[in-house]
């Protein structure tokens, strides 16, 4: 079993120019993460390669820097 972390860490790097920013697991908030990436529709390709780990992500924030996408997104438990 690939820990939640790893799992992120892999499914980030398989888009292509996205970049993992930040990173925060707390055991009340859960794992809550930053991404920078080129399109809008990355983050759901996240989520579909997340979902073979067991884990789903959720967008929780976006905005457009520079041309690039910013997505905070928080990572559970797929359903």
């Amino acid at each position: 079993v690939t820990p939640p972390p790893a799992a992120l860490f892999s499914r980030v790097e398989a888009v292509p120019d996205a970049e993992l920013d930040m990173l925060v697991v707390d055991p009340e908030d859960g794992m809550k993460a930053a991404v920078t990436h080129p399109d809008y529709g990355d983050v759901k390709v996240i989520d579909e390669a997340m979902r073979a780990s067991g884990l789903s992500v959720t967008e929780t924030g976006t905005q457009d820097d520079a041309g690039r996408v910013v997505s905070d997104i928080t990572i559970g438990a797929a359903r």
